[in-house]
């Protein structure tokens, strides 16, 4: 039997940036273990390791973590914010006492 029209599909080449290299990694090390699955030849670790993907504990730690990603740049957006207003109300103070004639 034939086998799937992905053998005669072209390669693509490496990504350019690491992430989208790993992302390509994974996606391979997926399709993998799926043939191996399917083949009845994928060892015990692989199962679990797919089976756990699927778990709700597995989803709750990605919402979390975005959740946590979400907070930070929050954080880091605030932190921008208010060093910005600082720097408005100290460039407010120094053109006053310009005004004022009090300049350095």
């Amino acid at each position: 039997m034939p086998k799937s029209s992905e053998e005669d599909r072209p390669v693509p080449p490496p990504a350019r940036t690491r992430e989208r290299r790993v992302g390509q990694l994974v996606n391979l090390a997926e399709k993998l273990v799926e043939e191996r699955m399917r083949d009845k030849s994928a060892s015990p670790t692989e199962v679990v390791a797919v089976l756990r993907l699927g778990t709700a504990r597995e989803q709750a730690d990605l919402e979390r973590i975005k959740a946590q990603t979400q907070y930070l740049e929050a954080q880091r957006a605030k932190a921008e914010a208010e060093t910005l207003q600082e720097e408005l109300f100290q460039k407010a103070m120094d053109a006053m006492s310009r005004y004022q004639g009090r300049g350095d």
